[in-house]
């Protein structure tokens, strides 16, 4: 017998447990990270039993008569153990969509887990996507690179580099939050008139409560921060969330001095630079990802489908 139901608070301590063992967990999916930002989402996560015993769990939350698979996170979808095979996942995926469509929920938003992310393969869900039919509403391009391969690093990222040392750069990590920060947002406001995703303040305490996954680095030029990236640590991949410079910083490569300690002394498989989008996918920042591709990394995309709870797998 299969059961589906909401998850609430007195199911933390189980939640985060099946998080621990999923082959597609992560940090960001542990309750204390999801739940930082709880002001700004309505939560509509579930969890799902077979024979009395959770088998699958589904990060979400709800804006009217949609899902999305949780709209403060990266990534989401549906997480399950290793365990879970194909059929037994096409079965859950069913009974997830059962659930939804008897509560009211119409449509689903789900942002699938690039493959480099999860523990072991786990492209069930692509599958799934093509079996209901699901719209492929946005595709984000990331840079990535795999230490296990040899890197092409191009002619102009090497000057740079060297233009950094020349000037006397040097990066080790940092605390400075506050001062990259200010860095950040002043050029978020100038290039695109946004804003960090994070404020300072939410950034502080996730970094308190993932100390070990979370790490700002800072390259220093005379004495004082004049570039810096907030790193994110998962299983094998070190995601770099955010990447600023002060226009100091810009003129003296401080951003190529960054990436070349974080190549040279990671110990993981893979570095993902983040992406390169606006608008779903549907503008590149041609810039930036030449700068992101001159140190050797190659495209991971980030995919999100759309699709109605009325149909299921047959």
């Amino acid at each position: 017998m299969i059961e589906v139901i909401r998850y609430t608070s007195d199911k933390k301590a189980e939640w985060d447990e099946f998080v621990g063992k999923a082959k597609n967990g992560t940090f960001l999916f542990y309750r204390i990270y999801m739940e930082y930002h709880a002001d700004r989402f309505e939560d509509y996560s579930l969890l799902l039993y077979d024979k009395g015993k959770l088998k699958s769990i589904f990060p979400a939350n709800r804006v009217d008569s949609t899902i999305h698979s949780h709209q403060g996170l990266t990534f989401g979808g549906i997480l399950t153990l290793y365990e879970t095979d194909s059929l037994k996942y096409i079965d859950y995926f069913n009974h997830y969509n059962k659930f939804l469509h008897d509560s009211g929920i119409h449509n689903v938003i789900y942002k699938t887990v690039p493959q480099i992310y999860k523990g072991h393969f786990g492209d069930e869900e692509l599958y799934a996507m093509y079996r209901i039919q699901a719209i492929n509403i946005a595709t984000n391009l990331s840079s990535c690179i795999d230490l296990h391969k040899d890197m092409p690093i191009s002619r102009l990222r090497k000057r740079s580099y060297k233009k950094s040392i020349n000037a006397g750069i040097t990066t080790q990590s940092s605390d400075n939050l506050e001062k990259f920060w200010g860095i950040m947002v002043k050029n978020m406001h100038l290039k695109h008139n946004t804003k960090p995703v994070h404020s300072c303040e939410e950034m502080r305490l996730l970094k308190s409560r993932f100390p070990k996954n979370i790490k700002l680095l800072e390259a220093s030029y005379n004495n004082k921060m004049v570039a810096g990236a907030i790193l994110y640590h998962f299983n094998d991949v070190l995601k770099i969330q955010y990447a600023h410079a002060s226009p100091e910083g810009k003129k003296n490569g401080a951003i190529d001095n960054i990436y070349n300690f974080i190549i040279n002394n990671y110990t993981g498989r893979f570095i993902d630079f983040g992406t390169s989008n606006l608008d779903d996918g549907n503008y590149i920042n041609e810039g930036l990802l030449r700068q992101k591709e001159g140190f050797g990394a190659r495209a991971v995309v980030f995919k999100t489908y759309q699709y109605k709870t009325e149909k299921s797998i047959k």
